[in-house]
């Protein structure tokens, strides 16, 4: 069976590809078979995957109507699309019966698309438009520092318009609009799951999320420090018919207080519903990792529909009974903050249950895929190995500390962490991930 596809060339449609039942996708990589995401875009039919490596793309990327996968490599910390105060960072209007999947990305500087009316112009979308009947899963992602401002811009992170996104593991935050600070919605029906909503803002309506003749399903989701003159964490209004929105096993500040609901709309706050404060590692550092006592920890619902399997950086999900609110599952885990430069400081983050001692970092001589199995779980560093006691795991559950970088470290390399929470003489102690360090 042969199946037409349209393909683009430097902004034009000149020809189709021909697939066939069977056949094997394509895998692409960027910038090693295009310099830029958007020719990569150009470039695919249906059914390939991009995948991209660590970087920052000044870029402003239109998904036209293929069903592709667009994935980071290293994941969203270390792969960057910015929008350069353009159009919105991504565009999405591929319609119905496309499939597409944004995952592990961080999504910046994006403005908007403009749109003139007779009440003078509007922005939809800073970081993420979708429109036109499209359904893609937009997964794994920051989405911060967005803008649509106008005359009732809407959708400062993401803007869905006559459409239906999937959308779960994404941080929102930073982002602002008119209308719907984080998230808007006109005449459409997002499903999120699993989502850390916070620190938005709108000069009007919704400062986390504003619903407009839609509803939305919104589960397992923080909403927090979110602003705007009506409707601090979510507006649901009317614009051709009502809205309803449904959410549960979310933790929203202000509870439903912090939700403005016009006449003839509909909330239904159904169970596991809290308000409390997530007690975030330090959100000033956009660092929305959990702490041990966070009250979101095994507080969501284990039956979400879509449930992802992991969190945004793969850590499983229900990592003990239940399943933890937001983007973030509690679970041992490396990580750093701050950008890697040879001779330079960055914090580095162990978070482990409290008290397990020692934490010892473990270096060496290189990454090694597929792990070798070991009693305390996969070990991605190829021998010979170091190590480095580094302290105990605080009653937080987040050991931190600043770490200084050699400087015969050279820009462009990549060097591999990970830790080992616990004594080697004790068979429950855990690996954590591999950490990748990007020299910049």
């Amino acid at each position: 069976m042969i199946k037409l596809s349209r393909c683009v060339v430097n902004g034009a449609i000149v020809l189709f590809c021909l697939s066939f039942s069977g056949a094997k996708s394509a895998v692409i990589h960027v910038p090693d078979d295009h310099s830029t995401i958007q020719e990569a875009v150009n470039a695919a039919c249906d059914g390939d995957t991009i995948i991209v490596r660590p970087g920052t793309y000044v870029e402003n990327i239109d998904f036209l109507w293929t069903s592709l996968t667009l994935k980071s490599e290293k994941g969203s910390e270390v792969t960057v699309i910015d929008g350069n105060q353009n159009v919105s960072a991504l565009t999405i209007h591929s319609g119905p019966g496309v499939q597409l999947v944004v995952d592990g990305f961080t999504v910046t500087n994006g403005a908007g698309q403009k749109r003139w009316t007779h009440q003078g112009y509007y922005r939809y979308g800073g970081g993420i438009y979708c429109g036109d009947n499209c359904s893609p899963t937009i997964t794994n992602c920051v989405i911060v520092g967005n803008t649509a401002l106008g005359t009732r811009g809407s959708g400062g992170g993401i803007f869905c318009e006559f459409s239906s996104p999937i959308i779960s593991n994404c941080v929102i935050t930073g982002n602002a609009s008119d209308s719907g600070g984080g998230i808007g919605c006109w005449d459409s029906f997002p499903a999120m799951t699993n989502n850390t909503i916070y620190g938005n803002s709108a000069s009007q309506t919704g400062g986390g999320m504003e619903c407009g003749a839609s509803a939305p399903l919104i589960l397992n989701t923080i909403f927090c420090k979110n602003t705007a003159p009506t409707g601090n964490e979510l507006w649901i209004g009317s614009t051709a018919f009502p809205s309803s929105s449904s959410l549960a096993y979310c933790n929203v500040e202000g509870g439903q207080a912090s939700v403005y609901v016009d006449p003839g709309c509909l909330l239904f706050w159904g169970p596991g519903m809290i308000d409390a404060d997530p007690l975030f590692v330090n959100p000033l550092e956009n660092d929305f990792h959990l702490t041990f006592d966070s009250p979101c920890r095994n507080k969501g619902g284990n039956a979400a529909p879509g449930l992802p399997a992991t969190d945004r950086e793969g850590d499983p999900r229900a990592a003990e009974f239940f399943v933890d609110i937001g983007a973030d599952e509690f679970h041992p885990h490396l990580y750093t903050v701050g950008r890697a430069t040879p001779g330079g400081t960055i914090q580095l983050r162990i978070v482990g249950e409290p008290g397990l001692a020692p934490v010892r970092l473990v270096t060496g001589s290189g990454f090694q895929f597929p792990p070798r199995s070991t009693r305390f779980g996969a070990l991605y560093l190829a021998e010979p190995l170091w190590y480095c006691d580094v302290g105990i795991v605080p009653q937080n559950g987040v050991l931190s500390m600043p770490r200084s970088l050699p400087g015969w470290w050279s820009t462009g390399e990549e060097h591999v962490l990970q830790a080992l929470i616990g004594p080697l003489t004790d068979d429950d102690s855990l690996l954590t991930n591999p950490a990748f360090l990007f020299m910049q």
